[in-house]
C-alpha cells in the first residue's frame, strides 16, 4: 500500500518576507514608509522619528510586559528605545529564537531606524573596549574594523529572521540618512560598511520627495544611476514599476507585487 505524498506550501504573502534598506534625506519620508510594514512592527528607534507616524504605538520599556495581547494589531508599532549594541542583539536573538520567552513573539516586521545613528554610537563603545569615549582620539585601523565587524554581524543575522523557512520570519526594514556628495546620494554610514550593506538586503532604495501632478510625495528609486547608490534583486520590483521608482511606496505594495508574479 503507497501513502499519498503530501504537496509542498505554496510561499504566500504571509511567509515572503522583504529585507530592505532605504537611505534618504532627512524628511524623505523614510520612517512613515517603514511604518506600513505588516504589523505589529517592533521598531528599535534610535533618532524618535517613530512617534511622529500615524500608526497606534505603545512603548515596550520593560522585559517583563506581556507580549501575547499584541498579535494581530497590524498597524501597532512596539518602540524599543535603541541606544546600546547589547539592546540591539537581544532583540535579534529574539527575532532568531521566533519567541519570547515561552511564547512565539507576535512581531512581523522589524525596524531599525536608524543605521545612521546606531554606527555613531556604536562607534562610541568599539573605538576602545573597556574605556569611556574620547571624541578627541582618533579611531584607529582595530577600531575601524571592529566597527565594520560588529555592523556586518547584526545585519546579517537578520538575513535569518526573514528566511521564509525561519520558525516565524519577518519583514526586515534598516533606514539611514544620505549623504549626498556632489552630484551623488550615497548612504550616510562610514567606512567599508556602506559597500558591503547592499549586498546582503534584497532592495536598496534611495527615497527622496518628488513633484508629482501637483503635489510634493514621497519617490523610492531601486535602481542605481549615475546620481544614486541603489540595487534591487527582486525582479518583480522592476517588472511593476518599469521606470525605477514607487511613487508614494508602501511595503505591502512592494509584498502583493512578489505575489502577483
Amino acid at each position: 500500500m503507497t501513502t499519498a505524498k503530501k504537496a509542498l506550501p505554496l510561499v504566500t504573502q504571509e511567509k515572503r518576507k522583504l529585507y530592505l534598506h532605504i537611505h534618504g534625506w532627512f524628511g524623505a519620508g523614510k520612517t512613515w514608509f517603514a511604518a506600513t510594514a505588516p504589523g505589529p512592527v517592533l521598531f528599535a528607534d534610535v533618532e524618535g522619528g517613530a512617534w511622529d507616524t500615524p500608526n497606534p504605538k505603545v512603548l515596550w520599556d520593560d522585559v517583563k510586559d506581556d507580549l501575547s495581547q499584541l498579535k494581530g494589531h497590524k498597524d501597532l508599532l512596539v518602540i524599543k528605545k535603541l541606544s546600546t549594541e547589547r539592546e540591539l542583539i537581544g532583540m535579534i536573538e529574539m527575532l532568531m529564537a521566533g519567541k519570547y520567552g515561552d511564547q512565539p513573539h507576535p512581531f512581523e516586521s522589524f525596524v531599525l531606524d536608524s543605521l545612521t545613528m546606531f554606527q555613531m554610537k556604536l562607534k562610541r563603545e568599539v573605538q576602545k573596549p573597556g574605556h569611556d569615549f574620547d571624541p578627541d582620539v582618533k579611531v584607529d585601523w582595530d577600531g575601524w574594523n571592529r566597527l565594520l565587524n560588529h555592523m556586518l554581524m547584526r545585519c546579517e543575522d537578520l538575513i535569518e529572521v526573514k528566511d521564509p523557512s525561519h520558525k516565524k520570519p519577518v519583514n526586515v526594514v534598516l533606514l539611514s540618512g544620505t549623504d549626498r556628495e556632489q552630484t551623488f546620494a550615497r548612504p550616510l554610514l562610514e567606512g567599508n560598511f556602506r559597500k558591503r550593506l547592499p549586498g546582503i538586503v534584497d532592495l536598496h532604495g534611495f527615497m527622496r520627495r518628488d513633484r508629482v501632478d501637483g503635489k510634493n510625495v514621497p519617490a523610492l528609486y531601486f535602481e542605481s544611476t549615475d546620481l544614486i547608490d541603489a540595487k534591487n534583486r527582486l525582479d518583480a520590483v522592476s517588472e511593476k514599476w518599469p521606470e525605477g521608482r514607487i511613487v508614494n511606496p508602501t511595503i505591502p505594495k512592494i509584498l502583493t507585487a512578489l505575489n502577483e508574479r
